[in-house]
């Protein structure tokens, strides 16, 4: 099946999402598309779809007129999204995610839904995608890379001969990446046209036949994947050649400088040996080791989403015990989670009412909105926020604005210490950059940040020490001056 897209225009409000852009998907291709965060990728999948409807411009479906009402209209003519940020129900099983809409389709003659059916479909749908994931498992037993792969495996349950994957490898780790890659080609070989967004442009090169790429709305260009290089691919995003500097050079810490956070005596199983760990202030100490390995449950305790079987945990010299997250803001501690949709913002809310929801400002007993929207107009301006005012839904804003979003919320609090999940998760490379220099700015007045993510040479690139995680176990800390090799950083975690 092939969809072409024909000057495709849509508004939002005031802000041109789109104008006059083309898209041609053709059968057994897999197409990229590229651009910066609201460059309208993302916008274009979904009009595909039906989720968004076209201001101007038409959409040929094998040459057949296309313009789906829905998101469920177009999956019936065979065109199917898989949308950037996580829709998993934590509350239901992994099959019931994937066929959430057609559960009926398991009932047996009483009317119950067969959980043998329901998921044994679902398993070959996850055997397809070669995801090891129990279908049967409660959702919010997975991490996000295996929510995103359910989230792939409900777009390949009807069939499509369209599949729309809009930053689907966004929230996996290095194995899930693969595995969805190797889908691709798979989808590629069965004839599928394939539309595939990522900010990695390696995967990009490597996954893609042809390359759309957007700047602000419009349409700059379509290339065969071997007539650019990724440079070029860069400066015909952005505006400029790619360049070396994408990591600012490290601030030294003082000499001798008090720690600000202490962690003692610290479990991440009751079996498992203690540890110690210390921050200074002005200093990033990055957390690596494979999911589950420690690090994560060390920075939910932090975050007062869990505690650890052991240990005590000291901020500016007073121990703290923090029960709930409201506990850890009260401290001074403040948590950019991995999963900005589900945990970091609430969507539906316009950027001031996120960025104020931490401190919520009062003028005696009545909500002060003049000082509220000052912290979201000084966080738009520190954090070069692209939106048309502080009061649109964060909803309507492209994946690195939100990412932004969420890091103005933390420091609107004011906080001693920054806890920072996967910061760049689903951000193209110039939200990247200004992300990056705002920690280091952060750094140099003495905030102290604790970084975890996946992203190894991101560790590399901004953390002073390295506190590597491995079966739960505080391996080593390494000193990150010169830069660790990340071959060697990989050794140590598996």
């Amino acid at each position: 099946m092939r969809l072409e897209a024909r000057n495709i225009s849509k508004a939002f409000g005031s802000t041109q999402a789109l104008r006059n852009v083309p898209l041609t998907l053709e059968p057994g291709c897999v197409h990229a598309l590229v651009g910066e965060n609201g460059a309208g990728k993302s916008t274009l999948l979904k009009i595909c779809a039906g989720v968004e409807h076209v201001d101007a411009g038409t959409i040929l479906l094998d040459n057949d007129p296309f313009r789906p009402a829905s998101s469920t209209a177009a999956r019936e003519r065979g065109v199917a999204l898989v949308f950037q940020e996580l829709t998993v129900s934590p509350t239901l099983t992994v099959a019931e995610n994937i066929f959430i809409d057609r559960l009926s389709q398991f009932r047996g003659p009483l009317g119950l839904v067969s959980a043998r059916r329901l998921n044994g479909a679902a398993g070959a749908l996850l055997d397809r995608l070669e995801i090891d994931i129990d279908p049967g498992a409660m959702a919010h037993t997975l991490d996000f890379g295996q929510m995103k792969c359910v989230e792939i495996c409900r777009a390949l349950s009807v069939d499509p001969s369209i599949v729309l994957m809009d930053e689907s490898t966004a929230y996996l780790n290095y194995t899930e990446v693969r595995a969805v890659l190797d889908a691709v080609g798979r989808l590629r070989s069965e004839g599928i046209a394939v539309a595939f967004v990522s900010h990695h442009l390696e995967e990009v090169f490597e996954i893609a036949d042809t390359l759309t790429v957007l700047k602000d709305g419009n349409f700059v260009g379509t290339y065969a994947r071997g007539d650019v290089t990724p440079s070029q691919l860069h400066a015909l995003m952005v505006g400029r050649e790619l360049k070396d500097d994408l990591y600012p050079a490290r601030r030294p810490v003082p000499e001798g400088a008090t720690p600000v956070l202490t962690v003692e005596k610290a479990r991440s199983r009751v079996d498992a040996p203690a540890y110690d760990l210390e921050l200074h202030a002005g200093e990033i100490l990055g957390i690596a080791g494979l999911k589950g390995a420690g690090g994560e449950r060390l920075m939910e305790a932090l975050a007062g989403d869990r505690r650890l079987p052991a240990g005590h945990v000291t901020l500016d010299g007073r121990e703290i015990q923090p029960k709930l997250p409201s506990d850890a803001w009260e401290s001074g501690i403040a948590y950019l989670p991995g999963d900005r949709g589900g945990q970091g913002l609430i969507t539906a809310f316009s950027v001031v009412d996120n960025i104020a929801l931490p401190v919520r400002p009062h003028r005696g007993p009545f909500y002060d909105a003049t000082l509220a929207e000052e912290l979201a107009r000084n966080a738009i301006s520190s954090l070069n926020i692209k939106t048309e005012s502080p009061f649109v839904p964060v909803d309507s804003l492209s994946g690195g604005n939100m990412q932004k979003v969420l890091l103005g919320k933390c420091l609107a609090a004011a906080p001693r210490i920054l806890l920072v999940n996967s910061p760049t998760r689903g951000v193209d490379l110039g939200a990247r950059q200004e992300i990056y220099r705002a920690l280091d700015r952060l750094t140099a007045d003495g905030l102290g940040i604790i970084l975890l993510s996946e992203d190894l040479p991101e560790l590399i690139g901004l953390a002073h020490r390295i506190a590597v995680f491995r079966n739960g176990v505080l391996e080593t800390t390494i000193v990150n001056d010169p830069p660790v090799a990340e071959a060697e950083l990989v050794a140590r975690m598996i």
